[in-house]
C-alpha cells in the first residue's frame, strides 16, 4: 500500500460492491477482498454472487466435496444479507433426460460428494437467511446424477423465504410443488430438464400469476398440460414427453416457441401471439388454434407441413414465413426463406420452387439455401421481385426456366449455384444482381437493359457477354479474361471495383473511354506486387474523381504506383483518396506525387494498420498535412 492510501478509497462504496457483483466466481471475489481495503468492504455489500462446484473443485488441492460447497453459498447469503439481490449455484456437469429418472437405480450413485442444490435443506441453509427476502434473482444448477432420483424441495423453500423475487432459473431437478406458496413478484420462470411434480401445471399457474416470461425446457412428468397465465408475454416450451394435450391460454402472449411430437389435443388460446415458432412431428385429430388474429411471423418445422400451413396461414395476413422443408403456402404470403440441411438435399432432388410457384401466388422474395431444385411444371410468378439462390445445385443448365417463370425479378442473387451450362440471364426488369459463378461454364451472359448494380465473381469464362447499358456500379473479381468480351454497352459506368491477377487487361477493357468517377483496385495476395506498377497507368488519376487503394496493396506497391507519377504532369480531378497503410509506417508521406496531382481541396483518407505504433500514426498525422494544407485529411483504422 502506498503513502497515498488506497486509490479505490474515493469510489463510492456503491460502485465498488456493483463492480464486485460482476466478478464470475465466489473464488475471484475472495481474491479481490484481499487486495483493498475498500473492496474488503464492499464485498459485504456485493448485490451479485456466483458459486460454482467445477471451478471450486479445481481450485482446491485437497478435494473439499459437495458439502463444502453447499455450506459456502449459506456462508455468502449470511455475510451479505440484506444486500444480496443475485444468487447463482452451477453443479452441473451434463444434464439428462428427467423423464428417464423412473428407471435410475439408486444404488448407481454415490452419496458421499452430495451436490443436491435443490434440496429443501440445502436451499434453506441460504434462503432462511436475511438474503432470502432480498434477492430478486435466483439461478440453481443442479448435478443430475445426484438430483434426478430424489424428489426436491426448492420450489416451496423459495416461495416460503424469498418473497420479493423476481427471476428463478432451475436446472437438472426432480422438484415437488407441495406446499408452494404464491409468489405475486416473480415474473420470469425457467425451468430446464425438471421431473416436475404438476401433471396439469395447476400448481404452476396458482402460484405464479404475474409471469411474463415462461421457460420449460426439457419438462418431464407431464400429463394433459396446460398453461393459464394471463400476464404471459413471451414462452418458450420444448416438451420431453408425449402427453395427450396440450394447452395454452395466454391472452398477451406475443411470442411463442413450442416444440413437441404428436399431441392428440393441441389448443392455442393466444390471440396476440405475433411470433409463432412450432417444431411439431404431426398435428393430433383435435386442434384449436382459431384466436391466432395477430399472427404474422411463422416459423414451422414438421413433417406435416401441408396441414400446419393450411391451419395456421388460411386467413392471416402472415408476413414472413420461415419453412424447414418447401410446401406451399396461403395466397397471403409474401415472404419465403427456406434453409435446408446440407448434408441431406446434395443427393435428394426437391420440387421446391414448382410448389412454391403452385400456391404462393402474391409472393414477392423467396430464397432457397442448401439445396437441389428441379425445375420440372415451374410456373410463372409475375410478382416475384427478389430471388436468391445459395449454395444450389439447379437443373436450368442455361437458366432459361429462371429467365421465363421470374419475368419481374428486379434483384436476383445467385451464390454458388452449380449445374450450370452457358448460362444466359436475360431479364428486362433486373436492376440489382449479384452472381458468384461455382463451377466454370464456357460462357457467361446477361442481358438486363434496367440493370444499374452489377456484382460478379467468376474464373475464367471464354466467353463474357455483358449487355447491361444502365450499369452504373460494377464489381468484379476474375482470373482472366477469355478470348471473347463483349462489354460495349457500359455507357453508364461510373463506379468500379475490379479484383483480380489481370488488371492489365481489364483497365483496358472497363476504363479506356469511360468517365469512371470512383475506382477501387484489389489483387489477389498470391500476385506479384510488380503487376500493378505494370498495369496501372497514372493517366488513370487524371480521369477519377476518388480513388480506393486496397488493404493488399503494400507499402512497396504503392509507392512503385505512385512514384511513376513523378514525371507524368497531368491536371488531376481526384477528389476523394482512400489508402490502406501497411503496418510499417515511414515519416515522410508514401504517395506524395499522388498528391501533387490531386484537385484542389481533395479529401484524404488514410487508413493505419491496427498494428501499426500509435507514435507513428501521430507523427504522420502531425507532419504530412504540412505539406498539403489544402487537403482535407481523415484517419481512421483497418485491420
Amino acid at each position: 500500500m502506498s503513502e497515498a492510501g488506497d486509490p479505490l478509497d474515493s469510489l463510492p462504496a456503491a460502485i465498488l460492491a456493483d463492480v464486485l457483483g460482476r466478478v464470475s466466481d465466489t473464488g475471484d471475489l475472495a481474491a479481490c477482498r484481499l487486495a483493498s481495503r475498500a473492496l474488503l468492504a464492499a464485498s459485504y455489500h456485493c448485490p451479485r454472487v456466483s458459486l460454482s462446484a467445477a471451478v471450486r473443485a479445481r481450485r482446491r488441492r485437497e478435494g473439499g466435496g459437495g458439502d463444502a460447497f453447499r455450506s459456502a453459498a449459506a456462508n455468502v447469503a449470511a455475510l451479505i444479507g440484506p444486500y444480496l439481490r443475485s444468487l447463482a449455484l452451477d453443479a452441473s456437469e451434463g444434464h439428462g433426460f428427467p423423464d428417464d429418472a423412473m428407471w435410475v437405480e439408486e444404488g448407481e450413485f454415490d452419496e458421499g460428494d452430495d451436490l443436491h442444490l435443490t434440496c429443501g435443506e440445502s436451499v434453506a441453509s441460504w434462503a432462511a437467511t436475511a438474503a432470502g427476502p432480498a434477492l430478486r434473482e435466483v439461478d440453481i444448477a443442479d448435478f443430475w446424477p445426484q438430483s434426478c432420483w430424489r424428489k426436491a424441495e426448492a420450489l416451496p423453500v423459495i416461495s416460503n423465504f424469498c418473497h420479493n423475487l423476481v427471476k428463478l432459473r432451475l436446472k437438472n431437478a426432480w422438484l415437488s410443488v407441495a406446499g408452494l406458496k404464491i409468489m405475486p413478484t416473480l415474473t420470469h420462470l425457467a425451468l430446464e430438464f425438471i421431473r416436475l411434480d404438476d401433471e396439469d401445471l395447476s400448481a404452476l399457474n396458482r402460484c405464479f400469476p404475474c409471469l411474463e416470461t415462461l421457460n420449460l425446457i426439457g419438462v418431464g412428468g407431464l400429463k394433459d398440460p396446460k398453461i393459464d397465465l394471463p400476464q404471459l408475454k413471451t414462452c418458450c416450451w420444448e416438451v420431453s414427453n408425449i402427453p395427450r394435450s396440450l394447452a395454452i391460454h395466454a391472452p398477451k402472449l406475443v411470442h411463442l416457441e413450442l416444440k413437441c411430437v404428436h399431441p392428440e389435443i393441441l389448443i392455442l388460446d393466444i390471440p396476440s401471439v405475433s411470433t409463432l415458432k412450432l417444431t411439431i412431428d404431426k398435428l393430433g385429430p383435435t386442434v384449436q388454434a382459431d384466436g391466432l388474429v395477430s399472427l404474422t411471423n411463422l416459423r414451422i418445422e414438421s413433417l406435416d407441413l401441408d396441414s400446419l400451413l393450411q391451419l395456421f396461414t388460411s386467413g392471416r395476413n402472415i408476413r414472413t414465413l420461415d419453412l424447414e422443408l418447401p410446401v406451399s403456402a396461403g395466397p397471403t404470403l409474401q415472404e419465403v426463406d427456406i434453409a435446408d440441411f446440407s448434408p441431406l438435399p446434395r443427393w435428394l432432388k426437391a420440387e421446391a420452387l414448382p410448389v412454391i410457384s403452385h400456391f404462393c401466388h402474391n409472393l414477392s422474395k423467396l430464397r432457397l439455401k442448401n439445396a437441389w431444385l428441379s425445375v420440372d411444371g415451374l410456373k410463372i410468378m409475375p410478382n416475384l421481385t427478389h430471388l436468391a439462390l445459395e449454395f444450389i445445385l439447379l437443373d436450368d443448365e442455361n437458366l432459361s426456366t429462371l429467365n421465363k417463370c421470374f419475368p419481374c425479378l428486379l434483384t436476383l442473387n445467385l451464390v454458388g449455384v452449380g449445374g450450370l451450362k452457358n448460362p444466359k440471364i436475360h431479364l428486362s426488369q433486373l436492376k440489382t444482381c449479384h452472381w458468384e459463378v461455382s463451377n466454370v461454364p464456357e460462357s457467361l451472359a446477361i442481358h438486363a437493359p434496367n440493370l444499374v448494380y452489377l456484382e460478379l465473381k467468376c474464373v475464367r469464362p471464354e466467353i463474357l457477354i455483358l449487355d447491361t447499358p444502365s450499369v452504373s456500379t460494377l464489381k468484379l473479381t476474375i482470373d482472366k479474361l477469355g478470348p471473347t468480351v463483349q462489354v460495349d454497352g457500359f455507357a453508364s459506368l461510373t463506379n468500379l471495383r475490379i479484383e483480380s491477377p489481370n488488371l492489365n487487361s481489364l483497365l483496358k477493357v472497363f476504363v479506356n473511354n469511360r468517365e469512371i468517377t470512383t475506382l477501387d483496385l484489389e489483387l489477389p495476395s498470391s500476385k506479384n506486387g510488380f503487376a500493378l506498377y505494370e498495369a496501372v497507368n497514372p493517366e488513370l488519376f487524371s480521369r477519377t474523381t476518388e480513388v480506393k487503394l486496397s488493404p493488399r496493396f503494400s507499402y512497396e506497391l504503392m509507392r512503385h504506383t505512385v512514384f511513376s507519377m513523378t514525371a507524368y504532369d497531368c491536371r488531376s480531378c481526384l477528389k476523394k483518396l482512400l489508402v490502406h497503410m501497411p503496418p510499417s509506417i515511414l515519416t515522410g508521406c508514401p504517395f506524395v506525387p499522388l498528391l501533387n496531382n490531386c484537385a484542389p481541396s481533395c479529401e484524404v483518407t488514410v487508413l493505419f494498420h491496427a498494428d501499426s505504433s500509435c507514435n507513428a500514426r501521430q507523427a504522420a498525422a502531425s507532419v504530412w498535412p504540412l505539406g498539403f494544407p489544402d487537403i482535407t485529411w481523415q484517419w481512421g483504422t483497418w485491420q
